[in-house]
């Protein structure tokens, strides 16, 4: 499961330099903490591909009574219930009325800056944060989208589910069984590519390669999604990936913090508590 993000200095996916100019404006001030449930997020979706957007993290169907939060999309669907890491059986997904329309014409990049995931047990009262070698390249999650009526207040919402798959290298480390389906180069085309076929967009949903990505505990406090400081991604462990030195948070991540702090917009923030 997938349940946490922090965005910061996000990137537009693609060479479109309209659209990065576009993006680059709109996404100035556009830096957040813990993105958790029923949150604002910046998306790139297949509703407005040249544009950046805010969707609610958390996947409603149209046709659902109520606004359902569901975060995590399985690949696999219904199979793969052990979650084997070596499964290569089918995937599911179109099989499953909740996401089968989604994952066919409406789908979705999250960039982000790093995600949080727990222990299988522990899940956030142990996080950590995974991230890529260099913070300052977007990490790119698949994720599928749908917008949603709330006709008790007149408004329509979108929303989104990020795309999970088995855990690799990385995520084994971390003690979680499921990880996120991070897209590479042409892979983020690919699954933007509202005429590709649905078996090549299935490929896609695989495990990605950890070698350069790393994983650190972060404070527990972290587990409030309400408590959004940027001082909970300070190292309370080693890291992962023995091949990061040991002051990479301050060396890359902290410079950016401190960059960023004070330039959040709190009402961006929907939490459904």
């Amino acid at each position: 499961m997938c349940g946490g993000t922090v965005q910061m200095e996000v990137e537009f996916p693609g060479d479109h330099k309209a659209a990065m100019k576009q993006a680059r404006g709109k996404l100035m001030d556009w830096n957040r903490s813990n993105i958790r449930v029923g949150n604002k997020t910046a998306v790139v979706s297949s509703k407005a591909p040249d544009d950046f957007s805010f969707y609610q993290f958390g996947f409603t169907p149209f046709w659902a009574r109520k606004n359902m939060y569901v975060i995590n999309a399985r690949s696999e669907g219904d199979n793969n219930k052990e979650n084997d890491p070596m499964y290569d059986g089918p995937l599911g997904i179109t099989k499953k009325p909740f996401f089968r329309a989604a994952i066919q014409s409406q789908r979705c990049i999250i960039p982000v800056t790093g995600f949080i995931e727990g222990p299988k047990k522990e899940k956030y009262s142990k996080p950590y944060l995974i991230h890529k070698r260099d913070p300052h390249h977007s990490i790119f999650l698949a994720g599928i989208w749908d917008t949603w009526e709330d006709k008790e207040h007149e408004k329509e919402i979108n929303t989104f589910a990020i795309m999970t798959t088995v855990a690799n290298d990385l995520l084994h480390k971390v003690g979680h069984h499921r990880s996120p389906v991070v897209l590479e180069g042409d892979e983020i085309e690919q699954w933007m590519d509202m005429d590709n076929d649905i078996e090549s967009v299935l490929q896609l949903l695989k495990p990605f390669d950890s070698t350069e990505y790393n994983a650190y505990r972060i404070d527990p406090a972290l587990k409030s999604g309400k408590n959004k400081s940027w001082d909970l991604y300070r190292p309370h462990g080693p890291n992962l990936n023995d091949t990061f030195p040991e002051n990479w948070y301050a060396d890359h991540l902290e410079p950016m913090i401190e960059k960023v702090k004070g330039r959040e917009s709190p009402d961006l923030f929907n939490n459904p508590n």
